[in-house]
């Protein structure tokens, strides 16, 4: 046996460099679907954006307002004229999961480091209640997305769609002929802040 053959011979049938050589392209493929998944998302959260602010023009509010992620909901529950109390729920709601969620994974990575089996089950529990406060936060903004949807002159059940679909019936709401209903009156005041 040739000595440049036997060094051939090792260098390319060397069962670990083939495995390590599909374990990059796996790797590469699962890459390329995680950034096209990312520019998709971006793109839709654009043109949900969008898609508020041709409502707002709709409903007589300033299109910008469609961008400020809180403002938008709070000005959606104003032209709805739904309580204010449902847009605080909505928040509290939110903030609560984050927290609670992120409490947990905290919980959990100090638990592995300390191979406290104790810590990574609390911290397992009170990521786990997050969850459950998706809730209420889908009972506030969905009363408040059903009555917007009432401000165009649709079917509550339409205000589903906002909250379960959004890219596809914001588009509806925005493109379509709908008429914001209250717009003789005026939005609902603001709350005055001290």
């Amino acid at each position: 046996m040739d000595l440049l053959n036997l060094d051939y011979y090792y260098l390319y049938s060397d069962p670990f460099a083939e495995v390590m050589a599909e374990m990059a392209y796996v790797m590469a493929m699962l890459g390329a679907i995680y950034l096209f998944s990312l520019f998709f998302a971006f793109a839709l959260v654009v043109f949900e954006i969008v898609c508020k602010a041709l409502v707002f023009r709709k409903a007589g509010e300033a299109w910008w307002k469609a961008i400020i992620p809180f403002y938008a909901e709070y000005i959606i529950c104003r032209l709805a004229k739904a309580p204010t109390s449902w847009f605080w729920g909505y928040v509290a709601s939110i903030v609560a999961i984050m927290v609670t969620a992120f409490g947990g994974t905290i919980l959990i990575f100090v638990g592995i480091a300390d191979w406290s089996e104790g810590l990574i089950l609390v911290g397992t529990l009170v990521a786990l209640f997050s969850t459950v406060l998706v809730i209420p936060a889908l009972i506030c903004m969905g009363g408040i997305l059903w009555r917007f949807s009432k401000a165009f002159g649709t079917e509550g059940v339409f205000g589903l769609g906002l909250l379960f679909l959004p890219y596809i019936f914001w588009a509806i709401l925005a493109f379509g002929k709908f008429e914001y209903q209250f717009k003789d009156e005026s939005p609902a005041p603001a709350p005055h802040i001290v």
